[in-house]
Order: C-alpha cells, then sequence, then structure tokens
C-alpha cells in the first residue's frame, strides 16, 4: 500500500468518527446511526494493518453501543482484530458470535461450497444469500496466522 493510499484510508476514518462525533451531538448524547457509520471503521483499520487502532475502535464500540447486535462481517473483523492482537480468548468468542450470526461465513472465508441449511433464519444477514459478497478470504497472506488458529 502506498503513502497515498495509507492516507485516504485515514481520512475515511476520521471522516466516520466526525459524523459519529456530529450525531452524537445532534441527538443529545446519544447515537441514532442510522447510516451505519459505526461498522465502517475495523474493515479500514483491516486494510491498514493498524490492529492496535482497530482495537481501541473496537473497545469503543463495545462502550458505547453494547446492545447493537451487529451483522457478520463486523464480528468477523472483531475477530481478526482480537486475534492480531493475541487476545485469543476474547477472539474465541467473537468467533463464536460470528458463527452464530451467519453459520455461512467460515465456509465462504475457507472457499468451501455453501449449500442452504433448512433453519430459521430471523434476518437477512442469517443468510447463505448475505455471505455471497463476504471479501475475506484465507488465501489473504496477512491472515496466514489467523487461518491457522481459526481452522
Amino acid at each position: 500500500m502506498t503513502p497515498k493510499e495509507e492516507n485516504l484510508i485515514r481520512r475515511k476514518i476520521a471522516r466516520v468518527k466526525a459524523d459519529l462525533v456530529a450525531d452524537k451531538r445532534r441527538w443529545g448524547g446519544c447515537y441514532h446511526d442510522g447510516s451505519g457509520n459505526r461498522y465502517k471503521p475495523p474493515h479500514l483499520y483491516l486494510q491498514l494493518g493498524d490492529f492496535d487502532e482497530g482495537l481501541r475502535y473496537m473497545n469503543w464500540f463495545d462502550k458505547n453501543f453494547p446492545d447493537d447486535s451487529c451483522d457478520p462481517v463486523f464480528f468477523f473483523e472483531w475477530t481478526v482484530i482480537l486475534f492480531m492482537k493475541k487476545k485469543y480468548k476474547e477472539a474465541k468468542r467473537k468467533a463464536f458470535k460470528t458463527y452464530c450470526s451467519n453459520i455461512y461465513v467460515f465456509d465462504k472465508y475457507f472457499g468451501k461450497e455453501l449449500k442452504k441449511v433448512e433453519k430459521s433464519e430471523k434476518s437477512n444477514t442469517e443468510t447463505l444469500e448475505y455471505c455471497i459478497n463476504f471479501e475475506y478470504s484465507f488465501q489473504n497472506e496477512e491472515f496466514s496466522s489467523f487461518n491457522i488458529w481459526l481452522t
């Protein structure tokens, strides 16, 4: 990644954080983040490989959105960040949450054939179709130690 690309990603993160601050101010001290800005930073931190800031953000998220149900991709990104920061116990719990939120995510990640399972799906994030555009893959070399652990 070039310094210019890194700078662009860091500006995106700063913009998201500024939007969240403005949202909190607008609603008198609480968040109503209807656009889902709060879910964007982990992906950007993973692109940068900045796991320190990623973990700092996840701790902030947990404090400010304790009842947020999140989505499978967000849980997956959180799992990777925790693992990369050697927080294995927490990463294991988050991996379980990832699996519980969508049973297809890990099969998609490992490039396995996705087969529909007959089960109750209360949300579109629990479906097989949700995983079709899941962009993370075990082929990402920067995740090699994570792949071994997750396997």
